[in-house]
């Protein structure tokens, strides 16, 4: 279960919390990038306190169930003729036995909500962290182009991540060529599965061969729809098979949803109730009567998604360990 992170605006009584939990959290790059200039781990308390008071800027501690665990700062644009309102992140930190539990993904979603009148986010990282560049990146961050060599070993690039309150989003089928994409996301699908139940889940490279989406595709029984931005970005995508019930159950055709993901860093947006309204739509065209979909206990925002679009309990599957 994720841990209930909160954020709670840092004062100057916590500079030396801050400058403490940053010494830990960046000490381990400090040490093998050596960068006395530019490591948070080098900063002085003095500097921490200029950050806390500056009138641009604010600091955030991170709290996962209670615990301080982490901070973020966030600087804001001073030039009110800007055309744009710019904030820039730095740093954002967790403390190392606190990390790989999805805090700092939270944090920055709530940041984003926080200040949800920004127009672009920006942030600098260290090229050669392979892992913190994907974790932006996966936030939506992209590459600006902008680097700045340190030192032999260490090189600092610039991301940006552009609001999507001005994002022109639109719905089509998905097209063979979008496997690629539909892998990544079904194979992180899969994963949170095999985590939560791995008494019946096992690992998969590849939860949907492409021979299989192609055949979803394909199939005219299969309503498929994917959310995109102007660049032709996949942002979610639904997946729904068009069945027809006879036999001891009422004739009548169904749509059931096999599946429906948005990515992380464009979730809270509005975008899964929107892939769902365009499926029910697309099942009734087909003379659907109904749409039924099966979602595991243990993914609670599913079920709180599907319960706000209507969708009601048909039954209970009961199980017990032997």
């Amino acid at each position: 279960m994720n841990p209930n992170v909160t954020l709670t605006l840092a004062t100057e009584k916590d500079a030396e919390l801050i400058h403490l939990m940053k010494y830990e959290a960046f000490l381990p790059l400090y040490e093998i990038y050596q960068d006395d200039e530019t490591s948070p781990a080098k900063e002085s308390i003095d500097k921490v306190i200029w950050q806390l008071t500056h009138p641009n800027s604010h600091y955030h501690l991170i709290l996962a169930d209670g615990e301080t665990v982490g901070a973020v700062r966030v600087r804001h644009t001073t030039d009110p003729d800007a055309p744009q309102k710019e904030e820039h992140i730095s740093p954002i930190f967790i403390l190392p036995k606190y990390q790989n539990k999805g805090i700092a993904q939270i944090a920055m979603h709530m940041l984003f909500e926080l200040y949800s009148d920004t127009d672009v986010w920006t942030l600098a990282t260290i090229k050669q962290e392979a892992r913190d560049c994907h974790f932006y990146e996966k936030l939506g961050f992209i590459r600006t182009g902008s680097e700045k060599e340190i030192n032999d070993q260490m090189t600092i690039i610039g991301y940006e991540k552009k609001s999507m309150s001005n994002t022109r989003i639109s719905l089509r089928a998905l097209q063979k060529e979008d496997y690629p994409f539909i892998d990544l996301c079904m194979q992180e699908l899969h994963t949170l599965h095999v985590n939560a139940r791995p008494d019946l889940y096992a690992p998969l490279e590849h939860p949907y061969s492409e021979q299989d989406f192609l055949n979803i595709v394909e199939d005219k029984n299969h309503l498929t729809v994917a959310a995109v931005n102007e660049t032709n970005t996949i942002m979610g995508f639904g997946i729904a098979t068009l069945k027809e019930k006879s036999g001891m159950i009422t004739d009548f055709k169904t749509a059931y949803i096999d599946d429906i993901f948005v990515r992380p860093e464009y979730r809270r947006m509005g975008l899964a109730k929107r892939i769902f309204e365009e499926v029910e739509c697309k099942a009734k065209e087909q003379g659907a009567k109904r749409i039924d979909l099966m979602v595991w206990g243990f993914n609670e925002p599913a079920l709180e998604l599907y319960q706000s679009l209507g969708m009601k309990p048909q039954r209970y599957i009961f199980e017990k360990t032997l």
